[in-house]
Order: C-alpha cells, then sequence, then structure tokens
C-alpha cells in the first residue's frame, strides 16, 4: 500500500533536514552575539557596537565583517588585533572572533545599526570546509543627545581637550610692500576625529591678498593606546 502524498513529503522534509544539520557539524550552527555601549550617548562621542562571532569547532578564515553605514553617523572599524576565545555551549566547543565598531553619532536622536552580514566559514565535522555562512546583525538601536548647555550652538564637538595655534613664516617683523607670508592655524581636539573638526574661518584685513589652501586633516596614534585625537 502506497503511503499517503502529504506523509511522504514530510518524511522527505525531515531527511532533508537531518542531512543539513548533519552537513554543518551535527546540528551546531554558528551564531553571533551585539553588544552596543551605551546605550545612551553624546553627539560626536563614540558608541562602541562589539560583534561576536561563535562557529562549532574552529575557523578556517577571518570572517567578513562588514561596513556600517548609518545616516547622520560615522561608523570606523579600527585596525586591531581581533579577540579570540572558546566556550562551550550544550555540549559542543565553539571558536569566537569579537571586533568593536566605533560609531560616532552626528545629531541627536535614535540610531538603529542597518541590516548587514558577518560572513564565515568554519571546520565541520573531519574538518571539512563549510559553505561560506552569513551571519545577520540585529537591528539594534542607541540614543544620541546634546547637554542643555550646548543646545544652542551652531557645531558641537565633544572633547576633553581644544587648542588653537597659529605660526608665521617667515615672521611678521620687517615685511615690506609686496612680500609674502604664510600663516599656519593648527586645531587639536583630543579624542575626536580630525574630520570633525569644523574649518578654521580666516577673515583678511585690509591691504592684504588671501589665498588660503586646502586643509590638512589627520589623527593621532599613540603605542598601546590606540587613536588619541
Amino acid at each position: 500500500m502506497r503511503p499517503p502524498l502529504r506523509t511522504s513529503l514530510l518524511v522527505l522534509l525531515l531527511c532533508l533536514a537531518g542531512a543539513a544539520g548533519s552537513a554543518q557539524g551535527g546540528g551546531a550552527q554558528p551564531f553571533l552575539r551585539v553588544q552596543v555601549q551605551p546605550q545612551r550617548s553624546i553627539v560626536g562621542q563614540p558608541v562602541k557596537v562589539g560583534v561576536e562571532v561563535c562557529v562549532p569547532n574552529w575557523f578556517l578564515s577571518e570572517p567578513k565583517f562588514p561596513q556600517l553605514d548609518i545616516p547622520d553617523a560615522v561608523a570606523v572599524l579600527p585596525d586591531e588585533i581581533p579577540v579570540n576565545s572558546s566556550e562551550r555551549v550544550g555540549g559542543q566547543t565553539f571558536s569566537a572572533i569579537k571586533r568593536t565598531y566605533l560609531v560616532y553619532p552626528q545629531r541627536p536622536g535614535t540610531f538603529t545599526l542597518p541590516p548587514a552580514e558577518v560572513v564565515v566559514t568554519y571546520a565541520l565535522q573531519g574538518a571539512t570546509p563549510s559553505q561560506p555562512t552569513s551571519l545577520p546583525l540585529p537591528a539594534q538601536s542607541f540614543e544620541a543627545t546634546v547637554p542643555p548647555e550646548a543646545a544652542g550652538l551652531g557645531y558641537f564637538l565633544p572633547t576633553t581637550r581644544f587648542t588653537l595655534t597659529q605660526a608665521f613664516d617667515p615672521p611678521l617683523q620687517d615685511l615690506k610692500e609686496g612680500a609674502s607670508f604664510t600663516r599656519t592655524v593648527t586645531a587639536t581636539a583630543a579624542q575626536a576625529f580630525a574630520m570633525f573638526i569644523p574649518p578654521v574661518r580666516v577673515e583678511c584685513p585690509e591691504g592684504l591678498k588671501l589665498y588660503p589652501k586646502d586643509p590638512v586633516v589627520q589623527d593621532a596614534t599613540k603605542d598601546r593606546a590606540g587613536f588619541a585625537g
């Protein structure tokens, strides 16, 4: 007697599911965790988005972390050594790699992580390479605010230290008509990317002609401490 068609389809689906689970390491599947700290930040200050990727057995190549395109925010994935670890989950050993994005909100409001995927390749049972596996990032959110004291400012740059210096070459003493000199104005902000510093507005006094050059933007790093400003 032939089994009903519905029963046959059910058996076929169960077999396919079992085969897929076996092919991916006995049912153990890769997963990721995302941690956003802090949940409330100040405009221009970094929000850390830690993405930890976990796979059964071990990685066969470094995960491919995506670029995060967040409107009205700058997301940076620092060129740092990833954090490696391992743990037991449900009796299975998982290897983990964690990298941390720095997200700088540029306006007050709520920000949500955009759709993005981390692609991993890992070892199945018998050290067989898995197919490239895409793990979607959950749509977590955070908020950015501006301190009340800075609410009326035309531009808000949060920093622990800001300096503005200038230099003249040659010195301004003994200048003659028709001579030229260079005035260099340098703005430095601690723990703030140079791209966030607004350009310096320079007015030209009567009797002089101004030939401005394009600004030079440079970030500073320190050994072990990393990004400094």
